[in-house]
């Protein structure tokens, strides 16, 4: 069997000019998202978890599809947050590929020690672009957090053109 090889400074040349190829033409990953959340840029896959400082940051689910009509897809994603303490917050955020980068597109708070259940596409709603719909479980304004989450809430999110995420109205 004969084997090629090939000399170290070739090796660096063909590295350098993939590598410069990959530079100047980014395109959006296919699975990491790109997340703002509490001043903390996390750069997560589904399952994973971040620790940034005292905090763990972590990714639940995502949904990607062109929400706002400009033929680039954006991501939506349901993330906890934990510091430590007996909390356990939960997020819903959004990041958009603009100028060859994902950028936050808004971070909307759940709430502490919900159920989360899914994040779903759902088509336009009144005439308005994509949306996304959340559905969790959270508890009652008398009902103790150590309680388990009685109340099924279903909320719905939009990206409109140059906006950031904002909950539809009930």
């Amino acid at each position: 069997m004969s084997r090629c090889k090939l000399s170290k400074p070739l090796l660096l040349l063909m590295a350098t000019t993939l590598a410069g190829c990959e530079l100047a033409n980014p395109k959006p990953s296919a699975s990491l998202a790109h997340y703002q959340l509490e001043g903390h840029a996390v750069r997560l896959v589904v399952g994973q978890q971040q620790r940034v400082g005292s905090d763990t940051i972590k990714l639940l689910q995502q949904q990607q599809a062109d929400l706002d009509g400009d033929g680039v897809p954006e991501r939506i994603g349901v993330l906890t947050l934990t510091g430590g303490g007996s909390g356990y917050f939960y997020y819903v955020a959004a990041s958009r590929w603009q100028h060859n980068q994902w950028r936050s597109a808004g971070t909307l708070f759940l709430g502490d020690r919900i159920r989360f259940e899914r994040l779903q596409l759902i088509d336009s709603v009144n005439g308005a672009l994509g949306a996304v719909q959340l559905s969790y479980w959270h508890r009652g304004p008398e009902q103790p957090m150590a309680a388990p989450a009685r109340l099924r809430v279903e909320q719905q999110f939009q990206l409109a053109p140059e906006q950031p995420l904002a909950a539809m109205p009930k």
